[in-house]
């Protein structure tokens, strides 16, 4: 096993037959184990095969300066820090983290196949690790705590979605006496999402009470600009998706997931030695994986022993 990860940022591709990552990334060689988030894409491979290959050739001339391969060692310490949160826009976010469980769950098969099992499990643990040691009570660096701060007394919030990042968001409006959760099918919701008045987008009614929409899915611009019309008191659209940015209808303030910066020169400060602490950690961690690597040259099944 010679693990290579190719690393691929959504903002430096501009070919949009990229958008279908399954399909087009395997005709350059790279795939079928690809974890997307709304940044960037991560190719996990076996061996080094993709990078004689034709197609793969042409993608990097084409996008050169965009695409990153990363092998062993370096592999393995990119991927913590990513699930990590450390490449995040909301450093030391948990959504990406939640993504990741999400991804090896969905393909377990795929990742026994590649025999990354051990692989997984290890970054996994190593992630938890480090989130209770270094990045507990970052909570000026989550998606809901910036949301709340841009919030008005008597605004009255639409939380678009109801995954991994509405739910992370949910806890942070609990003081907000107006608020409704919009589902596009209906489902059992967690206990965040009590107080909420729960919607289905095929019945939304036109409200005057709510001021903030929060977009927390992965919704097209149309198909936003079809709610917004129904609240006419609208003030704000505090925009979480990655790859489409929310354009005002009328007056409308936009916040958007690029917009974020810190909010003073101290809390960058302390922000940037919290980072300086957990890449150490995680270049141990990375170092860790290597050596015990290298005790198994038939496979990683016994990586963890």
């Amino acid at each position: 096993m010679d693990l290579h990860i190719v690393h691929i940022p959504k903002r430096g591709i501009q070919n949009s037959n990229l958008l279908a990552p399954s399909r087009s990334l395997s005709e350059c060689g790279l795939g079928p184990l690809v974890f997307e988030t709304c940044l960037r894409q991560i190719v996990f491979l076996e061996s080094d095969r993709f990078l004689s290959h034709p197609s793969y050739e042409d993608l990097v001339r084409a996008h050169r300066g965009s695409i990153e391969v990363f092998k062993g060692e370096q592999a393995y310490q990119f991927i913590l820090e990513v699930i990590c949160g450390l490449h995040s826009l909301i450093k030391g976010e948990t959504e990406i983290f939640g993504q990741f469980k999400e991804f090896s769950v969905r393909n377990k098969m795929l990742i026994d196949n590649l025999v990354m099992n051990d692989l997984f499990k290890q970054l996994l643990t190593d992630c938890k690790t480090l989130r209770s040691t270094r990045i507990q009570n970052w909570s000026h660096n989550t998606y809901g705590s910036v949301t709340r701060k841009l919030l008005m007394p008597k605004d009255g919030v639409a939380l678009l979605g109801a995954g991994q990042l509405a739910e992370e968001i949910a806890p942070w409006l609990k003081q907000v006496k107006t608020k409704s959760v919009i589902l596009r099918r209906s489902k059992h919701l967690p206990a965040p999402f009590d107080s909420f008045r729960v919607e289905m987008i095929q019945n939304l009614s036109a409200s005057s009470d709510i001021t903030v929409l929060v977009v927390a899915a992965n919704v097209t611009n149309d198909e936003l600009k079809s709610y917004v019309t129904r609240w006419p008191n609208l003030r704000m659209v505090v925009d979480w998706r990655g790859d489409e940015h929310w354009i005002p209808l009328k007056t409308e303030q936009v916040f958007r997931l690029h917009d974020l910066k810190a909010n003073d020169e101290k809390s960058k400060h302390e922000q940037d030695q919290r980072i300086q602490l957990i890449s150490g950690d995680i270049q141990s961690k990375a170092l860790e994986f290597t050596r015990k690597a290298k005790h198994n040259p038939w496979g990683w099944e016994d990586f963890c022993a």
